[in-house]
């Protein structure tokens, strides 16, 4: 038994799902509407659309593929990452649910030779979920792609997200700065947004006053200002900046810097005075340099606006309930390559491994974590940026400052047992 420190709405509403679940089987109810649609060749749509819904939510899943095959409708979850098969409708199912989602959705039902986009709201146990849709035809038919944002999602502290106490006591000097730029960055579904939105709830929005530009707004937050992009109105990146900057702001959140014009506005903006957290597109946090230096910022421009730049990736959790232990030694883990500086840390080595388990349904893995690095720009690395040193370079001396790598984080989480190398390897590789 494992004695944990809840609030009691959460821990009553998890027992509400769980009794539920035990008198109400949902994956038994599916296969028996499959069951039933077989014989009969008529099934409640509607009702089969929740079922999967809470499957889904119930799972942790982030997206639900219902795509269309020669003889199946298939349905997958998207869990920790990886897609996952559950379930194969009779194909003659197939059109009905879809025209059911775009019901919901607000799309063109009679539309099925271009792709479309919509969302409707959906409550589970008293959590409300935003679901955004895309349909995309193909061959066999519509293919549906669901995205699940919960509300409760948001609220997840820099601490759950996986960052160690000394990175975030590094973090929060800089969200408390008075101006420049802090940046996430990390490729698609990396969690840069859920990691921008755990940095808005670090600044007092009550003394400050906080405008963001989000494409779209996945979560909303008390006494901050957001604002939704509207390329087709005319609302971009680059007009909220400039929107913003005779709002008297505080503190801005730019949804992601993708080129130039707003490049140079986010700088612009931090030098004269003002806090501003943002995303980009790169691998590394030192990669970020080079990055904005393709767009066509100039090199002191970087250096004078850059605060810190955070790099991270989500690696699968191991299972607390199945894992097991195996003893290595030092020789093992330096031929594997692990850091020396993180093997310093340690006096035993322990790694797990994946078993699986009802609780994992079977993967050995649950739920999700970020690995990070955070590459502070002090002033050395300023010189080093104005002079424009390689990326190779760069990183060299942040890493002589005590800076761990993105990979090193990984490793620490590794030999912490919160993960496994070939995990690693797998989304960092």
């Amino acid at each position: 038994v494992k004695f944990v420190v809840e609030d009691k709405q959460v821990i009553a509403r998890y027992a509400e799902i769980f009794y539920y679940q035990l008198s109400n089987p949902i994956e038994l109810e599916i296969e028996n509407i499959i069951h039933s649609y077989s014989k009969t060749q008529d099934a409640n749509i509607p009702h089969l659309i929740d079922l999967i819904l809470n499957n889904a939510i119930k799972d942790h899943a982030t997206d639900i593929h219902i795509s269309a095959e020669n003889l199946f409708s298939n349905v997958s979850f998207r869990i920790d990452g990886i897609l996952q098969h559950y379930y194969a409708l009779p194909m003659q199912m197939h059109h009905h649910i879809v025209a059911r989602i775009k019901i919901l959705s607000n799309l063109d039902i009679a539309e099925q030779r271009k792709p479309q986009d919509g969302a409707f709201k959906y409550e589970f146990f008293k959590e409300d979920f935003d679901i955004r849709v895309s349909s995309l035809p193909t061959n066999y038919g519509e293919n549906i792609v669901m995205r699940l944002l919960g509300k409760n999602s948001a609220l997840f502290n820099l601490t759950q997200l996986g960052f160690t106490n000394e990175n975030i006591k590094k973090l929060e000097k800089y969200f408390s700065k008075p101006h420049g730029i802090v940046l996430i960055v990390g490729g698609t579904g990396s969690g840069k947004t859920t990691t921008l939105y755990a940095a808005l709830r670090k600044i007092n929005s009550l003394t400050k006053n906080v405008l963001t530009i989000e494409d779209p707004i996945e979560y909303k937050f008390s006494f901050i200002k957001q604002t939704q992009l509207n390329e087709k109105a005319g609302y971009t990146f680059q007009n909220a900046i400039r929107a913003f900057m005779r709002q008297d702001p505080d503190v801005m959140l730019i949804g992601e810097i993708r080129d130039k014009e707003t490049a140079e506005l986010a700088v612009r903006a931090s030098i004269t005075g003002h806090l501003v957290l943002s995303t980009l597109h790169t691998n590394d946090a030192v990669g970020a340099i080079p990055r904005l230096l393709d767009l066509g910022i100039a090199s002191y421009q970087i250096s004078s606006g850059i605060l810190a730049v955070i790099a991270q990736n989500l690696v699968r959790k191991l299972c607390e309930k199945c894992k097991q232990p195996r003893i290595v030694t030092r020789e093992e883990l330096e031929k594997k390559g692990v850091s020396s500086r993180i093997l310093n840390l340690f006096e035993t080595y322990t790694l797990y491994q994946p078993v699986g388990c009802i609780h994992c349904r079977g993967t050995g893995y649950n739920r999700r974590e970020a690995v990070t690095e955070i590459f502070e720009i002090d002033e050395d690395i300023k010189t080093m940026i104005t002079k424009e040193a390689s990326a190779h370079e760069i990183s060299y001396a942040a890493q002589q400052k005590g800076m761990f790598s993105i990979r090193e984080d990984g490793e620490l989480k590794v030999l912490l047992g919160k993960t496994t190398f070939e995990e690693l390897d797998r989304v960092l590789n």
